[in-house]
């Protein structure tokens, strides 16, 4: 473990847990580290709550970046990956546009090249899953930003998508999504956001 002294106070982390990605020049570190300090983000197990605008462009890029990251652990085939985006307002055209544009640079292929960000979901079934949470969605309304279709050739890839306009009824808003789905619910303000945080079957 790595103690790291933010603002006069130590807190402990694992040996390189606070490297950005992408990577961010080592002057601007500490001003990237404040966005949690200031309540820009809260991540939990199943959500990202953005609960202000991001003042300035370094925590935009951080914010847009660590959402990406939190999405795409294990190709978001993982309890842990954040499964939904929540945004107020003030934040939601800009966040949306710069979560879309990672996602959709994210290079999709195979896990054993090592260039390679998003792998493979797990079988054929579970693919079909994910394809039809996302029709029933965009069915109802949902817009997608990014991805939304299986990648061409062999295995079981999906390119990796955002959707936006989403509704409480949608699937990919009220079911827990295994794959590369990112779903962004717009809300008016903190107290809001926590309330869509805790409207969920699952108890995360």
């Amino acid at each position: 473990m790595k103690k790291l002294a933010i603002d006069g106070g130590d807190r402990v982390v694992p040996e390189g847990a606070l490297k950005p990605w992408p990577p961010i020049e080592d002057r601007d570190r500490q001003a990237v580290l404040r966005v949690f300090d200031n309540q820009i983000v809260c991540t939990l197990e199943k959500e990202v709550i953005c609960v202000d605008s991001v003042a300035d462009a370094l925590k935009k890029e951080f914010t847009a970046a660590g959402a990406t990251t939190g999405r795409m652990v294990g190709t978001g085939q993982s309890c842990i990956a954040s499964k939904r985006f929540i945004v107020v307002e003030s934040a939601a055209e800009e966040f949306s546009a710069l979560f879309a544009a990672k996602m959709g640079a994210l290079k999709v292929g195979d896990p054993l090249d090592e260039s390679t960000q998003v792998g493979a979901i797990v079988n054929e079934s579970a693919l079909e899953e994910l394809l039809d949470q996302l029709k029933q969605s965009v069915d109802l309304g949902a817009r997608v930003l990014c991805g939304g279709e299986r990648l061409p050739g062999d295995g079981c890839f999906l390119a990796p998508t955002v959707v936006t306009d989403t509704t409480p009824e949608m699937r990919v808003v009220k079911e827990e999504v295994f794959g590369p789905i990112a779903p962004i619910i717009v809300v008016k303000d903190e107290a809001e956001a926590i309330r869509v945080a805790n409207d969920s079957e699952f108890g995360l």
